[in-house]
């Protein structure tokens, strides 16, 4: 998934003119960084998972060499 762009979110924010508009392009700037935050969380949980076998791996023999 692509993260949103937040540039284009800030310009349009920058030109708005008039409470409302503001208030609108400021909520979706709000949204589109909350949003790019959890596709941030998403992709990390997302690898951290993908290298959890591995690393349960190396731990458990690890440990089996510190037995010894």
């Amino acid at each position: 998934m692509k993260y949103l762009d937040l540039e284009q979110r800030l310009l349009h924010f920058r030109l708005s003119s008039g409470f409302k508009n503001s208030a609108i392009s400021g909520a979706k700037l709000a949204g589109a960084t909350v949003a790019n935050a959890a596709i941030f969380a998403g992709k990390a949980t997302a690898t951290v998972v993908k290298h959890m076998p591995d690393a349960h791996e190396r731990l458990k023999q690890e440990q089996e060499r510190r037995k010894k």
